[in-house]
């Protein structure tokens, strides 16, 4: 019993007439004939009555028409769901992020904007560490993720979403504490937390502000993982740490201080994801991102998103004296 047949069939007891039926679909009428009486032998039941002048479904024949409409609208369905799944309509998309970044307007605008346009498309959420970029996405753990910049952008598409100040976090009863603005030279001799060595060094470099403007090195401290030990430390040991503006207002602590640092440069936090990725639900994301504009926030313009459908041009990313 084959799908096409059961259509057969169908159309048959609908037109009751094998003539009607053969043009309907589009096909002669001794191979509907033919057909049709082939199902009836294997399903080893008369389905129709046939006579010179009329076509009659038969008890069996009424019940099975019920049974293959249920059938055919299932088989359907079936292929509905697989081109769906295979067109980019239907499915899941992995999206990693380095602690609260998610939380930036313009990244919940983007995913509010995309609940409505791709509702039978799913947003996964997880989360990775400082030595997890851009690993995390390179690897395919996740189809998408939201990165701070500078990441290698080797084997990825960068579009910037944000940019953002940094600022200095100090410990309350820190030494410069007191200061309302801070300069490399106050910062000279204070230790800043390290990084794993699987953290990209371009990315170590900015965040650790290595070289300083004066060409110096600055003074390694303990390492960290994520913004939370980050933090831990920089209460406890006398260090700074040089973080986005966001995070001293996230993580608002009576025992810290965020201070602004003269000549440091801000931060972009960018959408990246593998130039391999196979996911097809992906093209859907990254066909909002071709009709977003980020313009307003600074972070890009027009030139960042390809003019093609489906494609986004990497961001070029360039270096000012040293920073990123």
């Amino acid at each position: 019993m084959e799908l096409r047949t059961l259509r057969y069939f169908v159309v048959v007891a609908e037109e009751l007439h094998f003539g009607r039926a053969a043009q309907r679909l589009r096909m002669s009428q001794p191979a509907l004939s033919h057909a049709v009486k082939g199902l009836e032998r294997g399903l080893g039941v008369a389905l129709l009555t046939r006579d010179s002048r009329r076509v009659e479904l038969t008890e069996a024949g009424r019940e099975v028409l019920v049974k293959a409409r249920a059938v055919l609208t299932a088989a359907e369905e079936v292929d509905r769901a697989a081109r769906e799944y295979r067109d980019g309509l239907r499915g899941r998309i992995r999206v990693g992020f380095l602690c609260n970044d998610a939380g930036y307007p313009e990244f919940a605008e983007l995913l509010r904007r995309f609940r409505l346009a791709e509702p039978k498309i799913a947003l996964e959420f997880q989360r990775f560490d400082y030595h997890d970029q851009p690993a995390f996405v390179l690897d395919g753990r996740a189809d998408i993720g939201l990165l701070c910049m500078p990441t290698p952008p080797e084997g990825l598409h960068v579009v910037p979403v944000t940019v953002e100040d940094r600022v200095a976090m100090l410990a309350v009863d820190h030494p410069l504490a007191h200061k309302d603005i801070l300069t490399f030279d106050d910062l000279a001799e204070v230790p800043v937390p390290t990084y794993r060595a699987e953290v990209p060094q371009v990315w170590q470099d900015f965040w650790r502000v290595d070289p300083r403007p004066d060409g110096r090195s600055p003074v390694p401290g303990p390492r960290v993982d994520n913004p939370e030990t980050l933090l831990a430390q920089v209460a406890q040991s006398g260090c700074v740490a040089f973080v986005a503006e966001h995070v001293s207002r996230h993580y608002e602590r009576p025992d810290l201080v965020s201070r602004p640092v003269v000549g440091l440069l801000p931060r972009t936090l960018a959408l990246c994801w593998a130039r391999g990725n196979t996911n097809p639900a992906l093209s859907a994301f990254t066909d909002l991102l071709h009709q977003n504009d980020f313009h307003h926030s600074g972070a890009a313009d027009s030139s960042t998103v390809d003019s093609s459908a489906k494609k986004v041009r990497p961001q070029a990313l360039t270096s000012h004296n040293g920073q990123w």
